[in-house]
C-alpha cells in the first residue's frame, strides 16, 4: 500500500456513530447487493438461446452493480472520495440502462448486438437518458443532472474539479482525508442508485416472465425479490 488508509478508516467509523442513518444506507444497499448476488445465480432453463443470453447479460449489470458498489463503499471509508464518485457514475450509468431495459425491454437485444459499440452508438449515456427522460416525462431530467455532476466534478479532470479531492477549506490533500460532508453526500448518492439498480433488474425478471430452474438458487432469489420490493 503507498499510502496508508487506516487513520481515515478509524476516523470514519467514528463518524458513522455520529450519523446512524448511515448504517440504515448500508443495511438497504444490502437489501440490493443481495438481489444482485441471487440473480446472479439463477439459472435459465428455456430453449431460447438469445434470451439466455439476455439473460446472462442482465446478471453482469448486476453483477458490476455489486462490484463497485463494495469498491466505493471501501474508498469512500479510505477517504478517496474522488475515486469513489468516479465509481459512483459507474453505477448510475447501469441503473439507467437497467431502468430502460425494465421499462421498454425491447432496447436490450439491440444493445446487446452493438457489443463495444454500445456506449458510443445509438446507446450513449446521454442517449440513454434522453429515451428515460421521453418514458417517465420531462421530470425525468434530472438524470441529466446527476451524471453531469459526476462527469465535471469526478470523472473528467478540469481546474475547477476540487471538490472531492480537498475539505472544504479548498486546499488539496494528498491522498486520503476526513470529510464527514462528502462521506454522508456520497453514501446518500450512491444507495440512491444502487436501489434504482436492484429495483428495475428485478422488474425485469417480473415483467419478462422469464423462465427460472427451480432449486435453492431460485428459492434464494425469490427471498431477495420480495426483500427489494419492501426496501
Amino acid at each position: 500500500m503507498l499510502i496508508s488508509t487506516e487513520a481515515a478508516k478509524q476516523a470514519h467509523t467514528a463518524l458513522h456513530q455520529q450519523h446512524p442513518w448511515t448504517e440504515r444506507a448500508i443495511q438497504t444497499m444490502g437489501v440490493g447487493v443481495d438481489l444482485f448476488t441471487a440473480a446472479a445465480q439463477v439459472k435459465y432453463q428455456g430453449n431460447d438461446q438469445d434470451e439466455a443470453h439476455r439473460v446472462v447479460v442482465m446478471q453482469m449489470l448486476g453483477i458490476r452493480v455489486l462490484n463497485s458498489t463494495s469498491a466505493t463503499t471501501d474508498l469512500i471509508s479510505s477517504g478517496y472520495f474522488q475515486q469513489a464518485a468516479m465509481l459512483i457514475r459507474d453505477v448510475m450509468e447501469c441503473a439507467f440502462l437497467l431502468d430502460l431495459f425494465s421499462r421498454r425491454p425491447e432496447h436490450l437485444q439491440p444493445w446487446i448486438a452493438l457489443g463495444l459499440g454500445a456506449g458510443k452508438d445509438d446507446y450513449q449515456p446521454w442517449k440513454v437518458r434522453a429515451l428515460l427522460n421521453e418514458v417517465v416525462g420531462p421530470g425525468g431530467a434530472i438524470r441529466n443532472k446527476h451524471y453531469g455532476f459526476y462527469s465535471r466534478y469526478a470523472t473528467h479532470p478540469n481546474s475547477a474539479g476540487l471538490i472531492f479531492i480537498a475539505p472544504e477549506d479548498r486546499a488539496v490533500e494528498i491522498g486520503p482525508f476526513v470529510n464527514a460532508k462528502l462521506m454522508l453526500f456520497l453514501m446518500l448518492d450512491l444507495t440512491r442508485f444502487v436501489v434504482l439498480a436492484a429495483q428495475h433488474l428485478a422488474m425485469w425478471f417480473r415483467t419478462e416472465g422469464i423462465e427460472l430452474a427451480e432449486g435453492a438458487e431460485l428459492v434464494v432469489f425469490s427471498a431477495a425479490f420480495e426483500a427489494n420490493s419492501q426496501n
